[in-house]
């Protein structure tokens, strides 16, 4: 996977969440220093972990976490994106 996700992929996991009627929610945490943080985000879909993403800020971490749901899904409902 890119290091600099595409933007908008947590736009395109809520609108397949509403179709497939799935809560989405981020895990955020913060580890290392001031001056150089990591973020990392993990997205649950109805309490499963489904993606896990990190970097320099919350957003990049999301989007990674957000892009790696959407490739989830895309394997488990095949033809639907």
């Amino acid at each position: 996977m890119n290091n600099q996700p595409g933007p908008h992929y947590r736009n395109q996991l809520n609108r397949v969440s509403q179709i497939l009627g799935c809560r989405i929610v981020f895990q955020d945490s913060l580890f290392g220093p001031q001056n150089a943080p990591t973020w990392t985000s993990i997205c649950m879909v109805n309490g499963i972990e489904y993606g896990r993403g990190s970097g320099p800020n919350k957003n990049i971490a999301q989007e990674q976490a957000a892009y790696q749901a959407l490739e989830a899904f895309r394997v488990q409902y095949p033809g639907m994106f």
